[in-house]
């Protein structure tokens, strides 16, 4: 794994020739992936708008990138496609749970698999990707949780993440508010009665695509402030919330990006130090604000 993410490290003689053999010698009309995830998409070069000296763009060649991927992962689906520029069709995860033993008959068994085979027609995700390799249109649909939302299914559409601009949602606002207020007090009770100072968060691409900017929410919880959506469901604003409501200081908080977060919600870089400088001038007692420390 730490080769697969350098970016000095160099794909092998047989992972390049392996492509230039597929376009050149073998001369396929297209190339499958099945993910997530593989490995070319990752390769050294540039994160976006690939030139002749970035791996990716070499080792594809000119060939149409089909790629299978797993509907609840489409911020690295996205990477796959700004990096090797994919056709990503998205397939249905299995459910995570116990599975017991079959108690029934075998017809019964066989009837089931006929019912999957149904389902996996009925999502058209092979239809998908058959009308990909013709070189057809295939609808768009978003990528994530399929319990989270919806719309996801049915499954065999080309993925796309979400409007960066559309989160934190309500909804992963109130979770937010649950998990910071239960690690806050529960912080205040492990130090003799006082708040934290200071919290460290990693806002990863995935997590903020798969919950709707949760933890991204988290972030402005502590500092007391919430999201403002525009008439189209835009949050280009923030509300401050006043003391009172909080009912405890402002936390300082040291956020750590993953490189899919920067790329895809740098909006939000940019905003969250407007938010900082709205606390600064609002006129709360400096003593509840603890950034200011750090400031």
């Amino acid at each position: 794994m730490r080769l697969l993410f350098s970016k000095s490290a160099s794909p092998h003689h047989g992972f390049a020739t392996y492509y230039s053999f597929v376009e050149k010698i073998f001369k396929a009309d297209a190339v499958l992936h099945f993910g997530s995830h593989g490995s070319l998409e990752f390769m050294p070069g540039k994160q976006v708008g690939m030139s002749d000296v970035c791996y990716p763009d070499s080792l594809i060649g000119n060939i149409p990138n089909v790629y299978y991927y797993a509907a609840n992962n489409p911020s690295e689906a996205t990477i796959a496609k700004r990096r090797s520029y994919a056709n990503t069709i998205s397939y249905l995860t299995p459910p995570s749970e116990n599975a017991g033993l079959y108690k029934a008959k075998l017809t019964t068994l066989f009837e089931f698999l006929g019912e999957c085979l149904k389902l996996i027609v009925a999502h058209n995700e092979l239809g998908s990707l058959k009308q990909a390799l013709e070189g057809k249109y295939v609808e768009p649909g978003p990528g994530c949780d399929p319990i989270r939302n919806p719309k996801v299914l049915p499954t065999g559409k080309t993925m796309h993440a979400l409007d960066p601009q559309a989160i934190p949602t309500t909804a992963s606002m109130q979770s937010a508010k649950v998990v910071v207020n239960r690690l806050i007090e529960r912080q205040k009770a492990d130090n003799g009665g006082k708040y934290p100072e200071t919290v460290a968060l990693v806002l990863w691409g995935t997590d903020n695509i798969k919950t709707y900017g949760e933890s991204l929410a988290q972030v402005l919880w502590m500092i007391g402030v919430r999201p403002v959506a525009d008439a189209f469901g835009r949050v280009n604003r923030v509300e401050i919330v006043s003391l009172e409501e909080l009912g405890r200081p402002r936390i300082d908080v040291v956020v750590n990006c993953s490189g899919v977060f920067r790329d895809l919600f740098i909006n939000h870089k940019k905003n969250h130090r407007r938010e900082i400088e709205e606390i600064t001038r609002g006129g709360d007692n400096l003593s509840y604000i603890l950034f200011m420390k750090s400031i």
